[in-house]
């Protein structure tokens, strides 16, 4: 079924968790979701709740009758619906009415087609992943515009490995510009080229390691990171592949620089610099 999402607010979503009987749940993500779901049955946003309707609901929402009650109930509490008693029905409100009485961001709606309620629950996580990722490739290319003659030099030593030229690689697109940059932060780092420093002037990785993202996430700790991850991936709502731990070929010394080295293999006594885990969108 395909569903209107709204843009900008699944950071507000992820991090509305709250504490129920020494457990953290997200309540928000399955509310948002059943509003989803209640906003592709109607254009008009009134719905009629005849017998057969909540019986289509029960199915798609994947509950009993009474939780489907309980689910109508706890959006009406929180203004995402509007009850008219005199003839059973509903009135869902607009995205931009719900974000503003959150206070939460509205930058308009897209289309995403999900194949079951379980999956758009967890979609949320993949949106705030693509949204963060957008800030992210922002911030860099800003960096990098305001250093004009670093942006020149990686920009040349790109176009050097590549065998091609510079001009080819202003042609990439900025997600397609960090993805050839950042394989080419872990190649200089495996040979120990001098172009190291250069390449690594800024972060090119758009992951997050798992302890940034249960701090972004309001979580309590790696562990639900990595539950959400095993979701995202048997929901074939996401690639989800373990980082690499890149072995540069020059032998560690004493000090090096903690921002591009975690550690160092003991036996061969050379650097490493874990990656963080790859989540890989598939909407």
């Amino acid at each position: 079924m395909i569903y209107t999402i709204p843009k900008g607010i699944s950071g507000f979503i992820i991090n509305a968790r709250r504490e129920v009987n020494s457990y953290q749940v997200n309540e928000m993500c399955r509310l948002f979701s059943y509003m989803c779901v209640l906003k592709a049955q109607t254009s008009s946003g009134v719905i009629k709740l005849s017998e057969t309707y909540r019986s289509e609901l029960k199915g798609i929402f994947e509950c009993s009758y009474n939780t489907v009650d309980s689910i109508l109930n706890k959006l009406d509490q929180l203004g995402f619906i509007e009850w008219n008693d005199y003839n059973y029905s509903i009135r869902c409100k607009s995205w931009d009415y719900i974000c503003k009485e959150l206070g939460a961001d509205y930058y308009g709606t897209e289309e995403l087609k999900f194949d079951s309620i379980k999956q758009l629950h967890y979609a949320w996580y993949i949106l705030e992943i693509k949204e963060n990722q957008a800030k992210q490739l922002n911030r860099l290319f800003k960096q990098l515009n305001s250093h004009p003659e670093i942006y020149a030099g990686i920009k040349a030593e790109l176009a050097k490995i590549a065998d091609t030229t510079i001009e080819e690689i202003e042609l990439l697109s900025q997600f397609e510009f960090v993805s050839v940059l950042y394989a080419a932060q872990l190649q200089s780092f495996r040979s120990g080229s001098p172009e190291f420093d250069l390449l690594n002037f800024f972060r090119a990785d758009l992951n997050r390691c798992a302890y940034t993202l249960f701090k972004s996430w309001n979580m309590k700790g790696a562990r639900s990171v990595a539950y959400v991850k095993r979701k995202l991936a048997s929901l074939k709502l996401a690639i989800v592949s373990k980082g690499p731990a890149v072995e540069s070929a020059v032998l560690r010394i004493r000090e090096f620089n903690k921002k591009y080295a975690d550690g160092y293999n003991r036996e061969t006594n050379k650097k490493i610099w874990f990656q963080c885990d790859s989540i890989q969108p598939l909407f």
